[in-house]
């Protein structure tokens, strides 16, 4: 991750923080992506976990928001392939998904970072990023 990049500077910044959210509903990733650019975050969206990895690749995320229900290949595939690739294996991963502690379990179990579950607001997600954006900074700068 960039080390000059400021989350005192995110909003609207040339620098901003990347974020790859990825669903297959259409509507959720509108939402997301409105909602994450008008908190100042440059925002990739993705349909399904193939497109994500190989924009994971690409683009270099500093944080990937994960459906885990998704048809073809879940979250959990994702996450998996993801962390298995020592070209994203340091990005942190949020799962989001419907059901509770079941899918929260896989899901730290397989390497995710945080777990929301819906129905959520858009201010709890953004306070995980947070989160998250700052801890890898503070790593980056040690």
């Amino acid at each position: 991750m960039n080390k000059t990049k400021s989350l005192l500077n995110m909003r609207g910044s040339a620098d901003a923080y990347r974020i790859l959210v990825v669903d297959d509903d259409a509507r959720y990733l509108d939402l997301l992506q409105f909602a994450l650019t008008a908190e100042g975050y440059r925002v990739d969206i993705a349909p399904n976990a193939l497109a994500a990895h190989e924009m994971a690749v690409l683009n270099k995320p500093d944080v990937i928001v994960t459906d885990i229900a998704m048809p073809e290949q879940d979250g959990y595939a994702l996450a998996a392939g993801l962390k298995s690739d020592t070209r994203t294996a340091q990005i942190p991963l949020i799962f989001v998904s419907a059901r509770a502690q079941a899918d929260r379990n896989i899901g730290y179990r397989i390497g995710a970072a945080e777990y929301v579950t819906k129905p959520f607001s858009v201010d709890e997600l953004v306070k995980k990023i947070r989160s998250l954006v700052c801890e890898a900074k503070s790593k980056d700068s040690v």
